[in-house]
């Protein structure tokens, strides 16, 4: 079953027995639960099973005399899951990370038209050796994703129905959400990811705006959402873990409101719920479990 961001906020308070008419916790307030437990307890255990929910990269490219390059935007804990290099027939090599303390190592290579080694400096990527003037290729970096925030139906637009231009899509949407710094659109259906990324619209009349298409996953379709840029109206999780965020989300309402029974039953309930999240969505490829192949496994493999 999917689940808004505003159906959350009911299951919330009809778990922690909460009339929805009450002043004391608001649905600002109750979101900011909501994004909190998205961020501390659902996402992190997805991520502890290394089963790449939100791993999904992005190719820099090389730039003359350039060895330093930040890390991207919405990074989960400003760490990547894996680095190589793309080279100019878009052949792509992993890169071993170096240190800072095996720079001497590299004093007598001057300057290279690709990196051979990546370290970090702070949030900076460093290459060795160093970039010159003849720059090839690209860095891919894979990293886990950030979960945008989580806001209201109200703050999004859903679409109705769509046009396609040629070079643009019109959405219709039923209605025009508020946003200053460009939209996402986000897919209506699992499993809820976002189709298109930090768009500016070219035209909006009404409650229709248009994008271009370069950049769109698929075409967007009625029943999908235009958010704020960085924001969602529905999580980007599993289906089994809804419930599961909703519960986690409760017992921050019970703590605040001091509840110490409903708290410890509360508790136990989103420990049965998170093993059940875990046992469903490990192994995704149940049939194929994934095997640790040696860097000789392509080379081994052709020569047989």
């Amino acid at each position: 079953m999917r689940y808004t961001v505003d159906q959350l906020l009911d299951q919330m308070k009809l778990n922690a027995s909460i009339p929805t008419s009450q002043q004391k916790f608001s649905d600002a307030r109750c979101l900011q639960f909501l994004n909190e437990e998205l961020n501390i307890t659902i996402q992190p255990s997805l991520l502890k099973l290394r089963a790449e929910f939100y791993v999904t990269h992005i190719d820099i490219p090389l730039v003359a005399n350039t060895s330093i390059y930040e890390l991207p935007n919405g990074v989960v804990g400003w760490s990547l899951y894996d680095w190589g290099y793309v080279d100019g027939n878009g052949e792509y090599r992993s890169l071993s990370q170096t240190g800072t303390a095996y720079l001497e190592r590299f004093s007598e290579i001057t300057t290279s038209d690709s990196p051979k080694f990546l370290y970090f400096e702070g949030t900076k990527i460093n290459s060795r050796p160093l970039i010159g003037a003849n720059a090839i290729g690209s860095i891919r970096l894979f990293y886990e994703r950030t979960q945008s925030e989580l806001v209201k139906v109200s703050d999004c637009g859903l679409v109705k129905s769509v046009v396609d231009l040629g070079t643009e899509y019109q959405i219709n949407l039923d209605q025009l959400p508020i946003y200053a710094d460009g939209v996402d659109v986000i897919s209506g259906k699992s499993p809820y990811g976002i189709i298109a990324e930090d768009f500016d619209a070219i035209a909006v009349a009404g409650t229709s705006i248009t994008l271009t298409k370069t950049g769109f996953d698929r075409a967007p379709v009625k029943g999908d959402y235009v958010a704020p840029t960085t924001k969602t109206c529905i999580p980007h999780i599993p289906d089994i873990a809804f419930p599961a965020l909703a519960q986690a989300s409760t017992i921050r309402l019970l703590e605040a409101s001091g509840d110490t029974k409903g708290i410890q039953i509360a508790g136990t309930t989103l420990g049965r719920m998170m093993t059940a999240v875990e046992a469903r969505c490990r192994d995704r490829v149940k049939a194929r479990p994934k095997k640790i192949l040696s860097k000789n496994f392509l080379l081994n493999t052709f020569r047989r």
